[in-house]
């Protein structure tokens, strides 16, 4: 237990064994004379022991202003109001330490989030990099497919000539003849 805690237990339990408030402080002339301050209670009894009271500076500011600011100060510090400070800090200590609570929470939260978007952007990092593979990929596809395809233009342009085609030592006058050649020749080399 803290000694905020330590100290607010006790003033509960002073304020709680007290004579119940409200109190009022009343100025009356002394004995000798002077005017002097007593702290009564709610019955307008005075509250006993509180003539005892004395402020700490000196004996001298028991007489005039002083001593009357000072049960003033006694009178306002009544067992409910004592109470109702206690339950206030009572009550900002557990709404602070809740807010502490949830503050923990979001910094987990936070956290998770945070290492979810470290893995995320790794994915995202792969996936870029694995993009540009593709797209050197897909570059190289279309060159060789430039490629075929002036292989065929050539080739159309060899067979549209008009003239015979030698191929593996015969000649060939059409397409289709040509074609069937090529693609036997290709079979009889793979199979």
């Amino acid at each position: 237990m803290s000694k905020h805690e330590e100290l607010i237990k006790k003033l509960r339990r002073l304020a709680l064994a007290a004579t119940p408030g409200p109190w009022s402080s009343i100025s009356r002339a002394s004995y000798w004379g002077e005017e002097e301050g007593d702290v009564d209670g709610p019955d307008g009894e005075e509250i006993r022991g509180a003539e005892h009271v004395e402020p700490l500076s000196s004996q001298e500011t028991r007489r005039g202003q002083a001593w009357l600011r000072d049960t003033d100060y006694i009178a306002c510090a009544h067992p409910q109001n004592i109470l109702a400070l206690i339950d206030l800090i009572e009550s900002q200590s557990r709404e602070i330490a809740d807010m502490q609570q949830q503050e923990s929470e979001l910094c987990t939260l936070y956290a998770m989030a945070e290492a979810e978007c470290k893995k995320l952007r790794a994915e995202i990092d792969a996936m870029e990099r694995q993009v540009e593979i593709l797209t050197d990929a897909l570059a190289e596809s279309r060159r060789e497919g430039d490629g075929w395809r002036k292989d065929a233009e050539r080739y159309r342009t060899f067979i549209d000539c008009g003239q015979p085609i030698c191929f593996m030592g015969e000649e060939y006058f059409g397409k289709e003849a040509l074609d069937a050649a090529i693609d036997a020749t290709k079979g009889a080399n793979h199979g």
